[in-house]
């Protein structure tokens, strides 16, 4: 497999999928770790051997750490899970606001309710559509014992983002 980072990373890439379905993640992870290896090896050219330009390959990577960051958590491997998003975040930049969601997640795994909010912070500031982050933040605001702030900080992330449907509603329970 060394000598042919494309099969590695074919290989390794089916082998993620087969663990994550049997919710085997650890060896998910652990496989998908291989498969992003052999793929940083591979420079400007795809899984076909096929030269691309180097954004997309950037972009193939950040996926692949980001998938690698949500499996890492699911095995409860939150450093890992950390330096997978922080990847991620490096390889596209533009995507790097979802990937403090998935930050803060990890954080909140790890019971740093603190860091979770720093990083939620991040990723609300780009007015994420949906109500997902504003949920999270309302779990947050109360194991923080901070729950007068829940209602403010979801009116004024309403009033910068009037077409977030989503957040009116939760706003509105």
């Amino acid at each position: 497999f060394k000598e042919n980072p494309v099969l590695c990373a074919q290989v390794n890439f089916l082998l993620t999928e087969l663990y994550e379905d049997r919710q085997e993640y650890e060896e998910a992870a652990q496989a998908l770790e291989r498969a992003v290896e052999a793929m940083e090896k591979l420079g400007p050219t795809n899984m076909l051997a096929i030269p691309v330009p180097r954004q997309q390959v950037e972009e193939e990577l950040a996926r692949s750490y980001e998938k690698l960051g949500r499996l890492a958590l699911l095995a409860k491997r939150y450093d890992r899970a950390i330096t997978a998003f922080e990847k991620a975040q490096e390889k596209n930049p533009l995507q790097a606001g979802r990937f403090h969601f998935h930050l803060a997640e990890v954080h909140l795994a790890r019971e740093d309710p603190h860091a979770a909010l720093a990083s939620l912070q991040k990723y609300l500031g780009t007015q994420p559509g949906g109500d997902e982050g504003y949920r999270l933040l309302v779990t947050l605001l109360n194991q923080l014992n901070r729950s007068r702030e829940i209602v403010p900080a979801l009116e004024q992330a309403a009033t910068r983002d009037p077409y977030n449907q989503a957040l009116k509603m939760l706003l509105a329970t």
